[in-house]
């Protein structure tokens, strides 16, 4: 084979070849990107012959605007793509924005149109505008009234963001969107009014609006976004509307003077951080419709805003368990619910014990990330019917469940992995065993299954190593895939006579067991599905041929025959 050395590099075989193939590939990448730029080019004729640049001097300030489709956006982006100054940064003092400029109507302040004018005090906008483009007015630092007419449908992002000296905007009731940031950092703005037009408030759309009051957020609202009100520190109050579904993440954030909060029902969620470091905040009401409370979100309020008399050492906010403190024992059947995380990352003071309901295990599904490496003890109230998927998996501390007789499912993977888990006493009632739901549960020496289960699903018991004593009751039907495998410390089994179908593998790598007693209907599935695959050579099977079945039959017969007799002796003596 000639090796041979091309750009640098060392090929095998024909030079030309390889030469060939990249200059291909050379060509093909060359006329992509010709392509690419053609069209680009286009669009930047097509905008030019669209777009035209212009300036008039107006009352002795030069204005600079953009024509297109015979509409005039003062400043906003030229046909070279730079960002064009309405006016010269330098201009101070109060001004109109003219109706028209080069004999066409002025519909839009564009992009950074009056951004950076530090001396501009006061702006009137005429009619016929109907958006103010992002920062618009941006770092107009001294600003301090601005006049939006009717007919603005929309405030862009960062639109007034910086203009510390503003004190008061009024917006009128064509505006649907405040945009992004559009009144950040505003500092002296004290008070606004928000239209009934206005649909969506975009996030920080008034962070650090440090001078704000109160707001009052009309029902045509329907999106509110994170950190809308953040670090408005003088807020005293603000009304919700029964529109928005979602208090968002951070929104009332370090807002001070926030004495109470009503949340109305529509809300679902109150996200992390909602209420984060309101220093002042002394009373919420939390409707039924939320389901879920966000990390945080009351962390650092108001010592009076926490109930902590219900629950020894807890925190709690209109029902709502915030902190668990220093409690060692939890009761929380009487709790609505928690905040998502947070609660139980205290590694110092964790519960050893909780008591829960039903509807603490419909709320906190999965729980276990609340209490893995912690818990050690669970007991359930009488109203718990379902353990739900994986709900205390992995609890590695976990050393005993109190089950009550109320229990009819235990999902899927419900206990897997709690390797400390000794004490389990399985009720009657239940009648389903999830897949996997007592995996891996190292520490379990002995389990009887009661009468009231149907079915134990697929590797429920998988790996329970120390599992050495297996009781089944009557009324078992179905033992599912590896159910029982790798269960290496049993050493004798008998199954009931209802059992009707045992998967493939069921008891697969039982190390120890030397003794299964069986009905002999099922010596066929066992012989089919490997049902006892890896078990020691010496396994001894017995298939029993009389089961209780033909007992219960015999008896039943022996009943009719007797009451049959009697009948007739009853008969005999009447003649």
């Amino acid at each position: 084979m000639i090796k041979k050395i091309f750009n640098g590099k060392q090929y095998e075989g024909n030079l030309n070849a390889r030469y060939e193939e990249k200059r291909t590939s050379s060509v093909f990448l060359f006329t992509k990107m010709s392509v690419i730029k053609m069209w680009f080019c286009v669009v930047i004729v097509m905008l030019s012959s669209c777009m035209q640049a212009a300036t008039e001097i107006v009352d002795g300030i030069k204005w600079t605007y953009m024509v297109m489709d015979g509409k005039v956006s003062v400043g906003d982006l030229g046909a070279d793509g730079s960002y064009q100054q309405a006016v010269p940064r330098s201009t101070s003092g109060a001004i109109t924005i003219p109706s028209t400029l080069g004999g066409y109507p002025v519909t839009s302040i564009g992009n950074y149109a009056f951004s950076d004018c530090k001396s501009l005090t006061s702006v009137t906008i005429p009619n016929g505008v109907i958006r103010i483009e992002m920062r618009a007015f941006s770092d107009c630092e001294s600003l301090t009234s601005v006049t939006i007419p009717n007919g603005v449908t929309s405030i862009e992002e960062g639109a007034f963001s910086d203009c510390e000296s503003l004190t008061s905007v009024t917006i009128p009731n064509s505006v649907t969107s405040i945009g992004e940031q559009a009144f950040w950092l505003c500092g002296s703005l004290a008070s606004v009014s928000l239209p009934n037009s206005l649909i969506s408030i975009g996030k920080q759309a008034f962070f650090g609006c440090e001078s704000l009051t109160s707001v009052t957020i009309p029902n045509s609202v329907t999106s509110i976004g994170n950190s809308a009100f953040e670090k408005c520190k003088s807020l005293t109050s603000v009304t919700l509307p029964d529109s928005v579904a979602s208090i968002g993440n951070g929104m009332f954030c370090y807002c001070d003077s926030l004495t109470s909060v009503t949340i109305p029902d529509s809300v679902t969620s109150i996200e992390a951080c909602a209420f984060l470091y309101c220093h002042s905040l002394t009373s919420v009401t939390i409707p039924n419709s939320v389901t879920s409370i966000g990390k945080g979100a009351f962390s650092d309020c108001n010592s009076r805003l926490y109930d902590t008399t219900r629950i020894y050492g807890a925190k709690l906010v209109d029902g709502w368990l915030v902190d668990f403190g220093h409690a060692e024992n939890l009761d929380l059947t009487s709790v609505r619910g928690f905040v998502e995380m947070g609660v139980f990352d205290n590694d110092e003071f964790s519960p050893k014990k909780i008591k829960v309901s039903n509807s603490v295990l419909r709320q906190w599904k999965p729980i276990s990330r609340f209490f893995k490496d912690r818990i050690r003890e669970i007991e359930f109230s009488s109203d718990v019917k379902v353990i739900g998927e994986m709900a205390f998996s992995d609890c590695k501390k976990l050393e005993k469940i109190i089950l009550t007789h109320s229990i009819e499912r235990i999902e899927d993977f419900a206990f897997s992995g709690c390797h400390a888990l000794c004490d389990v006493e399985i009720p009657e009632g239940l009648t389903h065993i999830g897949r996997a739901a007592f995996a891996r549960c190292g520490g379990i020496t002995s389990v009887t299954i009661p009468e009231s289960v149907v079915n134990i699903e697929d590797q429920a018991f998988m790996g329970c190593v120390n599992l050495a004593n297996v009781r089944f009751n009557e009324g078992l039907q179905r033992i599912g895939r590896q159910a029982f495998g790798h269960c290496v410390s049993i050493r004798r089994m008998v199954l009931p006579s209802s059992v009707q179908d045992i998967q493939p593998f069921a008891f697969d790598a039982c190390e120890s067991l030397t003794y299964v007693e069986m009905d002999k209907s099922l010596k066929s599935l066992c012989e089919d599905r490997n049902i006892f695959r890896r078990c020691p050579p010496t396994l001894e099977i017995k298939y029993r041929t009389f089961t209780i079945y033909w007992f219960l039959g015999g008896l039943l017969l022996l009943v009719l025959v007797i009451a049959t007799v009697l009948m007739k002796i009853k008969s005999k003596c009447k003649c």
